[in-house]
């Protein structure tokens, strides 16, 4: 408690010198003016004194002939007089302090969390009729009916977290999981190819294998019968199912031109800036289109923050435009190849769903034209197997085989 009032009210320290130092400690004492912290330190003893007991303290070292100084001066009495010739300085560090407290009882930022695709503007929207908007104070969300109410309103989610963590709400969404379609289990069908291949598995879970490994099948050949023979020559038909792997062969071509065109920046710049306070934009922009007749955009966004800390209901949201032209370009045929292959992996990716075994190349150089034709293929094992419902013509046919 000593120390608060001290620091409220100042304290000096004290250095003391000479022969008659410790005589006039002793004075101090026996006069009984209050001082504090008495040390020895370089020959000198320091004394702690407060503003109120000073000018006592000086008349009394005075009579007694010592030689001291101020060593420091503490306290807010001090700080003041220190920037008193500074108002605006100090009316700053009041103004900010009000600002950072007030601030704080309101609500500056939303941040949206989602364990999966969502309409976030559909979200936030929702949340703002709720009650959980920028700008609002804090002791003026009801967090229990906003959840409850969000829910109702938006079923899509199967759960939702709102968790006011300082001036931001945290908002924790989770969407509803629905069940997987119920396999439909009506109707008669048989697993046929779905391109040409040779077997290399036959898995059948439902229904009886038609072929085995190494066999050739062509598009359309049945894979696994929906119509199968009983144990003592009935047949049976029901909804096949199981996995056929096959080795298939996939063909790929592409023509690359030597001679092109690509895009070029020109370094030129724009930006346009929107500030967005509490819902309301302004623009600091006359023409919104891109000043240059070819450009992209880059958006960005950014909510400020008072002293990096406290984040305002202020968006700042620019556009950058880049100016680029359009220019010819001539490639060599390493280039073309390279940019065939790129393609060439790309279909891959896209098309290919099983494992690729081996890739076979070829390029032609066509001068006249100025073009690189590429062609490829490949080698891959690949579930072939595909639902073919069947027919009481086709029905018939199988009971009569």
């Amino acid at each position: 408690m000593q120390r608060i009032i001290h620091g409220l009210f100042g304290h000096l320290l004290l250095r003391i010198e000479g022969a008659e130092a410790l005589n006039a400690i002793n004075r101090l004492n026996k006069e009984e003016i209050p001082f504090w912290g008495l040390k020895k330190d370089d020959g000198a003893l320091f004394i702690k004194c407060s503003v109120f007991s000073a000018k006592k303290v000086f008349r009394t070292l005075n009579d007694c002939n010592v030689k001291y100084r101020t060593e420091e001066e503490k306290g807010l009495p001090f700080l003041f007089n220190r920037y008193r010739k500074r108002a605006g300085l100090l009316a700053g560090v009041v103004l900010s302090l009000v600002l950072i407290y007030a601030s704080s009882l309101f609500l500056w930022d939303i941040r949206l969390s989602c364990n999966g695709e969502h309409d976030e503007n559909k979200a936030i929207n929702s949340l703002y009729k709720l009650g959980v908007r920028e700008g609002v104070t804090l002791s003026s969300i009801d967090v229990h009916r906003a959840e409850l109410s969000f829910l109702i309103e938006n079923p899509e989610y199967s759960d939702i977290a709102i968790n006011i963590e300082g001036t931001v709400a945290c908002v924790e969404l989770r969407m509803r999981e629905s069940l997987p379609p119920t396999p439909d289990r009506e109707g008669i069908y048989d697993i046929v190819a779905c391109r040409d291949g040779i077997i290399h598995s036959v898995t059948a879970t439902n229904g009886e294998p038609a072929v085995k490994k190494g066999d050739t099948v062509r598009k359309g050949d049945v894979l696994i019968n929906g119509v199968i023979t009983g144990k003592y020559g009935a047949s049976y038909a029901l909804h096949a199912e199981g996995e056929v792997l096959a080795t298939v062969y996939r063909d790929f071509s592409v023509v690359i031109p030597l001679n092109t065109t690509e895009k070029q920046y020109t370094g030129n710049t724009e930006s346009k800036t929107s500030v967005k306070i509490l819902g309301m934009t302004f623009d600091f922009f006359l023409n919104e289109l891109s000043p240059y007749e070819k450009s992209d955009a880059e958006a960005s966004k950014e909510k400020l923050k008072l002293f990096n800390s406290v984040i305002l209901p202020i968006t700042v949201e620019k556009i950058r435009y880049k100016e680029y032209e359009i220019k010819d370009l001539s490639i060599t045929e390493d280039e073309g190849l390279k940019r065939a292959e790129n393609a060439l992996k790309a279909w891959m990716e896209r098309n290919i769903k099983g494992e690729v075994i081996s890739v076979k190349a070829e390029h032609d150089l066509n001068r006249e034209h100025q073009i690189l034709i590429y062609r490829a293929q490949i080698e891959a094992v690949e579930e072939i197997g595909a639902e073919k419902e069947l027919t009481l013509r086709e029905l018939s046919e199988k009971a009569d085989k």
